[in-house]
Order: structure tokens, then sequence, then C-alpha cells
């Protein structure tokens, strides 16, 4: 897929230190390129996942993450992560019910994959292959089962 204009970008490459440390210095970096900054992001290792996006009744949005697992990511799923995690927070689709979970987290993934397609084009093969990998290991779908269901339905993710 060829970038759009607008889109087309140099891609920010920070210089590399641990993967949570990482993580923060590109979701600082992209919110403020996609216009949504004031988000705070806090370390919480009680977390199972690796990073979730929380929104609080004053409007309040505050990004965790556990750094022990994102030690174990990957660049490429970093990078994939930040741009997944972003898109929940200026999409801001309601959260509500098991639909609507599948539906946010299908468009926050399929943006996700969008942009690391535009903006770190070197990475899409590892994101796609890794995610697919994941997507059928029956533990996957224990653990994730929403986003067991949204992921599913991403045409780059079908075997």
């Amino acid at each position: 897929m060829k970038s759009q204009g607008h889109m087309k970008q140099k891609q920010f490459l920070p210089e590399r230190k641990t993967k949570y440390e990482l993580f923060i210095v590109l979701f600082t970096y992209w919110a403020q390129r996609f216009g949504v900054p004031g988000i705070s992001i806090e370390r919480d290792n009680r977390y199972t996942g690796h990073m979730i996006t929380e929104t609080y009744d004053d409007g309040t949005v505050k990004m965790k993450y556990n750094a022990r697992k994102l030690g174990k990511w990957s660049y490429a799923l970093i990078v994939s992560g930040v741009f997944h995690e972003l898109a929940h927070v200026f999409m801001d689709l309601p959260y509500k019910t098991e639909k609507q979970q599948i539906k946010s987290e299908y468009e926050a993934e399929v943006f996700s994959l969008q942009c690391v397609k535009c903006f770190y084009p070197q990475l899409i093969k590892e994101v796609i292959e890794t995610e697919k990998k994941s997507l059928y290991k029956p533990k996957f779908k224990k653990m994730y089962p929403i986003h067991y269901q949204a992921f599913k339905m991403i045409r780059d993710y079908k075997k």
C-alpha cells in the first residue's frame, strides 16, 4: 500500500532504550504528532496486558503499561501497540458492551496497521506475522477473547 501524500512522514526512530522507555518516548511523540497531548503515562505491573488506555468520567486519559510484559515485545510490536492505543484515545469508540469492545479493538488495530505501513514500512511484515501466529494459539483466544474476536476479522491476519 502506498502511503497517502499527507500521511507520508519520516519515521521517528528514538535512540535505543529499555523497551518500556522506548514505549514512553514513542507514545509521547506520536500523541503530540496526532494532536492528543495531555495523556498521563503510568507504570502498572499489576495489569495483565501490555498496555491499556483508560478514560475517566472527568475526561482524564491515562495510559498504563506493564513494563515486564513490554519487555517481551519486539520493537515492531511496541510501535504497533503505540498506534493501537492512540487510536482508542482519539477514535473514542464506546467500550461498554462486548460488541462495542470488539468493534473498538478492530478499529484500533486496523488504524495501527495503517500507521505502521505508512510510517514504519520495514516493520509491517513482522507485525503481521507475529499477530497472525498469536491469533492462532489457543492461549491467545483464552487470555484475550475480545482481541481474538476483533483480530480474526482483520484481512491481514487471516491464514
